[in-house]
């Protein structure tokens, strides 16, 4: 797997690293060549749905119709207790599914269910002013 390095904080560790270590000029200038001659890999920070602002994590939807998150360590209540809702994309709420049900193609409307850790091109930080 590639690992992506930030060229300005690389040079930046080995001038801390020259101080540090007596090593010689010649041999940092020479790395920061090569860094500067480097390909820059085409590469975007992504915004995880869990820092997203349409993300909406699971909670519980209580026979009241109020809803509440799930408690430390608690994975499925019984339907007794009221209706699990999984985390999804509140910016695409409800998307079109084409599949098949029972053999026959079938057409549903279905919330975009999404894990913390997913991401889209979509994603926009909680915190970000646009």
């Amino acid at each position: 797997m590639s690992r992506y390095i930030d060229v300005d904080k690389a040079y930046e560790t080995a001038k801390n690293y020259h101080k540090d270590f007596s090593q010689s000029i010649a041999d940092l200038t020479s790395l920061h060549e090569v860094l500067e001659d480097t390909p820059i890999a085409d590469v975007v920070k992504v915004v995880r749905c869990k820092d997203c602002k349409y993300f909406q994590d699971r909670y519980i939807e209580l026979p009241d119709g109020s809803k509440r998150p799930y408690e430390k360590g608690e994975n499925i209540v019984p339907l007794s207790v009221r209706i699990n809702v999984g985390s999804y994309c509140k910016r695409i709420d409800y998307a079109i599914v084409h599949g098949y049900r029972n053999g026959e193609p079938s057409v549903d409307e279905t919330r975009l269910w999404t894990k913390p850790d997913d991401f889209c091109s979509y994603g926009e930080r909680k915190d970000e002013k646009r």
